[in-house]
């Protein structure tokens, strides 16, 4: 396992920058990569930013809303010019929404209240400052009746929610989705782990000719994968169990907690059906397609992915007529007789002793182990042996296995696994073949009363055997005409490769990716062989409920059990064997036999710079989204410092140029509805300039036509309903102050000029109003 998973430290060498994520294609998959702080930094800003572009869209809002109600032709009521004026000031939707919402009950109870209306005779009007040396005279002398002169009172009433709910409930919605978009503007990362992708900078694999060739170098190798083996059972026992523990911070490493295996438990026997224990209820392990990219986390574009596929068959043998129990003389002590259970399911070639060719594996009876002088005592752990046949001897091996004829399967790896446990006693019987126990052991009884408390099992067989076979495929996910991958047939592990895959790739660039790929597959991964080598008993699954040799209770199908995990823990193996390859030599000592690719083999360099993993010492942002926010925020933001000047410069220049205007007669008689309007318009504006009501625009409109004189006027009432101008109209509607820059954001009067001052009218005191300075007389009435 890799040093990083095994000390459980999450620091790799990853690429910072912008990559491509082959997962979501070209344009979807770009992806930048930043450490954990600049990350952090990064989305904290796209909150902000989200923020900062829902008001700017709020403030667009307001604009598009206020001239759409805009109708300043026309006197209207105060609802709508506080309607207008919280449109034009207020930045933020939800404080425009709390506003609106006051409005809404307040002027629906003063609509509901016409009795409230009240007329006084006399009013007084001071400052604020000098209310408390004021003696209060006015008393109301009328009301106005309930019927008179407030018969629209209840229709106006029923309007306000008309008027102000849909403007309510659009500042509510864009107020809510800005917020859930700032919240979830964090999205934009590749996914929750953080998908990175190694340098590859160090990248490579160990040369096996130089090991083999160097003591040390082989006792460095043997050590780390012996500790590889335990790491990859220890993360077999935290992510591939049942529930939900891949979800677990311990199993976000790679890019799939766990690779997915088919498991059949009632699949017939392997072998021929005299030697199986049953024909039935037997195993099989499938991995289906394990994609490169998708399982394995080689970032690839789909025309330089391939698919491995690994099948393996297990059943228990029978121990009847394959196994025997024999007695020899001690080699080294002549006087010391030996007896062996030894079982006969094939015979060793080219081995240099002769009395070692007939049996496959042999295992001394437990009386004996403590008379032999190699004897280690007492022993009360499994013990787990295993020999292997690879399909036409594939590995070229001097000394090899050949199983007897009921063991071979065409196309395929052989491996039997031997469970011994002599010592072992179990606290209920087992009807698993492979760990059967139904001999009478050794009983506990009470001290005082002599009475068995406990009785416990021994194991049926001395050594008893699981035949395994495995076979391996290769596959091209391209599919091209045909519905299904291209695959070569199923084969055994090591058998040569080259002929049976030449014609599944289209591209040469595929296939080297594969030789690549493979090379480090076949070097690095830890076969079932190679876990129960390195691992030795702890490899069993059933020790997680030993303890002093007392094994605890175990199902009828534990040999099952412990076949699938350590075929899991072959998949673990293959996980991590490509981020072992990008990351370097695992120990320093390895360093020696480190190969990396050739100068010339591009596939090779790109497959190393290729690995994803994950790890949460980093941020990966999807490109896309980050444009996609920051573009559209941007037109917010942009749209609301341009919107208002560029429609005021537009009607800035309407007022300048004279425009053509149709002559009143062909208006007059035209059946258009637009000219209708026309002609409404014009009467209501003539009846104004009657009233003397409006001045600037009746003198625009002998230049440009009523149309255009009525957008204008919205533009008009937008700027005048500006806190500065509405803060000017009241100071120049009672003539404090000589103003300048009346038409633009920020009007000012002349230097040294004081406005008018806060004050209160009426006896209750309650009405604020502005008081000109120089109207102002402490202690005496001003009466109105």
């Amino acid at each position: 396992m890799s040093a990083q998973l095994q000390s459980g430290i999450h620091s790799h060498d990853a690429y910072v920058g912008f990559w491509t994520n082959w997962s979501s294609g070209k344009i979807q998959g770009a992806t930048v990569t930043l450490t954990r702080r600049n990350g952090g930094l990064l989305v904290a800003f796209l909150a902000l930013f989200v923020a900062t572009a829902g008001r700017s869209f709020w403030r667009i809002i307001c604009f598009m809303l206020h001239c759409f109600l805009s109708k300043p032709s026309s006197p209207q009521d105060g609802l709508y010019h506080q309607r207008q004026a919280l449109l034009r000031n207020n930045e933020a939707a939800l404080s425009a929404a709390w506003q609106l919402l006051e409005m809404m009950v307040v002027w629906k109870k003063s609509f509901r209240s016409p009795m409230s209306a009240t007329r006084c005779q006399n009013r007084m009007l001071v400052p604020i400052q000098f209310r408390t040396n004021v003696i209060r005279h006015g008393i109301c002398k009328k009301r106005f009746p309930r019927d008179l002169g407030f018969n629209d009172y209840s229709k106006a009433a029923d309007k306000v929610y008309r008027r102000l709910l849909p403007i309510t409930a659009a500042a509510i919605t864009i107020s809510v989705c800005f917020t859930i978009a700032g919240i979830f503007s964090s999205n934009v990362t590749t996914n929750d782990g953080n998908e990175i992708l190694l340098t590859g900078r160090n990248c490579g694999i160990l040369d096996l000719d130089t090991i083999l060739n160097n003591i040390t170098l082989l006792d460095a190798a043997r050590s780390q994968d012996a500790r590889r083996a335990q790491g990859f059972f220890d993360y077999v026992r935290t992510c591939y169990g049942e529930g939900n523990t891949a979800g677990t911070d311990r199993c976000r490493f790679y890019v799939k907690p766990r690779l997915a295996l088919q498991v059949d438990s009632n699949a017939p026997c392997p072998f021929t059906n005299e030697i199986c224990h049953s024909t039935t209820g037997n195993l099989r392990l499938d991995t289906g397609y394990i994609n490169i990219h998708e399982d394995l986390g080689i970032n690839a574009p789909p025309k330089d992915r391939f698919s491995l596929r690994i099948v393996h068959q297990c059943a228990p043998l029978k121990a009847d007529g394959y196994t025997t129990i024999e007695t020899e003389i001690d080699r080294n002590n002549s006087n010391v007789p030996v007896n062996f259970t030894r079982v006969y399911y094939g015979s060793w070639n080219n081995m240099n002793f002769p009395e070692y060719k007939n049996y496959t594996f042999q295992k001394g009876m437990p009386y004996t182990r403590t008379m032999s002088k190699y004897s280690l005592g007492l022993d009360s752990d499994y013990e787990l042996g295993f020999v292997e046949a690879y399909q036409n001897n594939s590995l070229n091996r001097a000394i090899r296995f050949e199983p007897i004829p009921q063991l071979l399967v065409p196309n395929a790896d052989l491996a039997l696994y031997f469970l011994s446990a002599p010592y072992v006693v179990f606290q209920n019987k087992v009807d698993d073949p492979w760990f059967s126990a139904h001999g009478e052991g050794p009983m506990t009884r009470n001290l005082a009363t002599g009475k068995v408390v406990a009785r416990y099992f021994t194991k049926d067989a001395m050594i008893s055997t699981v035949g395994c076979t495995t076979q391996q495929q290769i596959c091209n996910p391209n599919t091209g005409k045909s519905i299904q991958p291209r695959c070569e047939e199923l084969r055994g592990e090591y058998m040569n490769y080259q002929q049976s895959t030449s014609k599944l790739w289209d591209t040469d660039s595929q296939r080297e990716t594969f030789e690549w790929v493979y090379s480090i597959f076949k070097r690095s991964r830890l076969t079932m062989i190679n876990l129960v080598q390195f691992a030795g008993p702890t490899a069993l699954a059933a020790r997680h409920s030993l303890f002093s040799g007392n094994q605890g209770v175990l199902p009828s199908n534990q040999w099952q059990i412990e076949m699938e995990n350590i075929v899991s823990a072959s998949l673990a193996s293959l996980q991590d064997v490509f981020a072992d390859a990008s990351e370097g030599p695992p120990t320093a000592k390895l360093h020696d036999a480190w190969r990396r690719p050739e100068s010339n083999n591009t596939a090779a360099k790109r497959a190393c710079q290729n690995q994803k993993l994950i790890s949460t010492k980093f941020f990966s942002f999807s490109v896309l989204g980050l444009s996609l926010i920051l573009s559209l925020g941007a037109i917010f933001i942009i749209l609301e410092f341009c919107l208002e000047p560029v429609i005021g410069q537009l009607h800035k220049s309407t007022y300048s140029r004279p425009r053509d205007i149709e002559p009143a007669e062909n208006i007059q008689n035209s059946s258009n509805p637009a000219d209708k309007e026309f002609k409404n318009r014009t009467r209501q504006i003539e009846t104004l300039h009657a009233e003397r009501r409006v001045t600037d625009l009746s003198r625009a409109s002998t230049q440009i036509s009523l149309y255009d004189t009525m957008k204008a006027a919205r533009h008009m009432e937008w700027n005048s309903n500006s806190t500065f101008q509405l803060q000017r109209l009241a100071h120049d509607g009672i003539g404090c102050g000589t103003w300048e820059r009346t038409s633009s954001n920020v009007p000012v009067t002349r230097p040294n000029q004081t406005l008018a001052m806060i004050g209160i009218r009426g006896p209750s005191g309650r009405h604020l109003c502005l008081v000109s300075p120089d109207k102002i007389e402490i202690g005496e009435e001003i009466k109105k």
